[in-house]
């Protein structure tokens, strides 16, 4: 059964496995400790927005994205690892804010998380049997043990390893048979989600895709659900039912897996896709990036075709007036940035205007005349420049030249033309909020 956005599970009756409703969650503490102390940036707005989504029993959902995009985030939210600042989400039915001491053990139990990081993290100097056994411990499965053993080799045999390696120590297994014994810990306690962490590398798609081969058969006599945080897009494709591609904080399309990495829609998708399981894409190093929680689009300085309306600021123009100087020999160099002599933005993030001063041996006639040449000559450049559809009009203003941008409009997920694909695009008819 295919995840469905915008899903919400009601009071009474059969519920989905998890839903997730308008989900925002902040920052994390260590984040905004280290912008105090200035090594890291300072974020202001949420490190998940307003994700909607449901997850079924037996499903395989990956949340895809660059580093930053918010998907780790969102999949510890889900696990009920990181407070909701707005949104809920519910585990069959129940609210995870409303479950504290011991109404949340439960959840502890089946939710549980695997991390695929560089390398094996058991501990070497364990047995297998100490190694995957513990969580039954933990847990507090069954009395004084009982049963533990049966349940260790089920889920070893369930991971890819035999029973008769219960008393072996974890440091005479081989890497990979490490990386099963990883598994078997993670299923030991029969969870109904197991949220799948894969960190980058060159490990990454080896490790990844022998856990969800793995896990498939679960998946189908279990009904084990599965969320995959990764970057590899493709990837994802092949081994999950459904994705959902994240781009600072936000879901920007959401679908079938194979219709998703078919056809993508959002321009980040298709970077993602681009990329492969290399590593996520890059901005391209002259694009300026837009002030978080401002209106339009967050992915518009990487978007090889973004409209009038997906989010244009006065830096822009700054930037592009800064790229067309680089390309000009000393002289004309010299001339056209004598034309300005200050520039200062007036108004709200998405809604603004650029003000410009001429410079002492200009006029505002000849530097709005350079700003409409510059706009023709770009226009009928191939490929066009798609900056200027972003303005609005330029004019004089006394002594000074006004240049004024589209208002800037975000879009939101919207239906997509097809069952179960959702965008949130303007390229895309109806994701305008």
């Amino acid at each position: 059964m295919p995840a469905k956005p915008d899903a919400t599970a009601e009071e009474g009756g059969d519920h989905p496995l998890l839903t997730a409703e308008d989900l925002s969650v902040l920052p994390g503490l260590r984040r905004r400790a280290l912008a105090r102390i200035g090594t890291r940036p300072e974020r202001s707005g949420e490190a998940v927005r307003a994700a909607s989504l449901t997850l079924a029993a037996g499903e395989a959902l990956a949340l895809v994205g660059e580093p930053g995009s918010g998907n780790l985030v969102l999949a510890r939210a889900l696990a009920g690892r990181r407070r909701a600042a707005g949104g809920t989400v519910r585990h069959r039915g129940r609210d995870l804010a409303t479950l504290t001491g011991r109404r949340r053990r439960p959840l502890r139990r089946a939710v549980q998380t695997l991390s695929l990081g560089p390398e094996p993290s058991l501990d070497l100097a364990q047995t297998v049997r100490a190694a995957v056994g513990r969580p039954l411990s933990e847990h507090r499965t069954a009395p004084d043990g009982e049963h533990d053993d049966a349940r260790t080799a089920l889920a070893l045999e369930r991971a890819g390893l035999p029973a008769d390696c219960l008393d072996r120590p974890l440091s005479e297994l081989s890497e990979q048979d490490r990386r099963r014994a990883e598994l078997a810990r993670a299923i030991v306690v029969e969870p109904e989600l197991l949220v799948v962490e894969e960190q980058p590398g060159p490990h990454a798609a080896g490790a990844r895709d022998e856990v969800l081969a793995r896990l498939r058969g679960l998946r189908e006599s279990t009904g084990l659900a599965c969320v995959l945080v990764t970057g590899d897009l493709a990837g994802a494709g092949r081994s999950c039912d459904t994705v959902a591609v994240m781009h600072l904080g936000r879901v920007v399309e959401y679908g079938p897996a194979e219709r998703v990495c078919a056809e993508p829609l959002h321009p980040c998708t298709r970077a993602l896709l681009a990329e492969g399981g290399d590593g996520p894409p890059r901005p391209p190093a002259a694009a300026p990036n837009r002030g978080e929680g401002a209106p339009g689009c967050a992915f518009r300085p990487r978007c090889p075709a973004p409209l009038g309306h997906c989010g244009w600021e006065p830096r822009d123009l700054a930037a592009l007036l800064q790229r067309r100087r680089a390309r000009l020999d000393p002289a004309r160099r010299r001339a056209e940035r004598a034309l300005i002599a200050g520039a200062d933005a007036v108004g709200p993030p998405g809604a603004g205007r650029l003000v410009l001063t001429p410079g002492r041996r200009s006029s505002a006639e000849e530097l709005l005349a350079h700003l409409r040449g510059l706009r023709e000559e770009d226009s009928a450049a191939d490929p066009r420049e798609p900056l200027w559809g972003g303005v609005v009009t330029m004019s004089r203003d006394g002594d000074r030249v006004v240049v004024e941008f589209v208002e800037a409009v975000t879009p939101v997920l919207a239906p997509a033309g097809e069952p179960g694909r959702r965008v949130a695009c303007h390229l895309v008819a109806g994701a305008a909020d």
